[in-house]
C-alpha cells in the first residue's frame, strides 16, 4: 500500500508542475501576443507617416525629367 501511495503523491506532483508549465506557457503567449500587437501597431504608425515620400519622389522625378526633356529640346534647336 505505501507504494501506490507513493505512486498517487508523485502523480499528484506531476499534475500540480503541469498545472503551473501550463499557467506560464499562458502567461507568456498572452505576453507575446501583446508585444506583436504593440510592434504591428509601431509598425503601422511608421508606415502613415512616412506613405508621402515614395509618392513625392515620384512627383519630383518626372517633374525633373519634363525639366530635362525641355532643355534638351531647347539645346538641339
Amino acid at each position: 500500500m505505501q507504494r501506490h501511495d507513493q505512486s498517487e503523491q508523485h502523480l499528484a506532483e506531476q499534475r500540480r508542475q503541469l498545472d503551473d508549465h501550463d499557467s506560464r506557457l499562458d502567461t507568456v503567449e498572452r505576453g507575446e501576443a501583446e508585444r506583436q500587437k504593440r510592434a504591428e501597431q509601431r509598425l503601422e504608425a511608421l508606415e502613415r507617416a512616412r506613405w508621402p515620400l515614395p509618392s513625392l519622389a515620384a512627383v519630383v522625378a518626372l517633374h525633373l525629367v519634363g525639366v530635362a526633356v525641355s532643355l534638351w529640346t531647347v539645346v538641339t534647336r
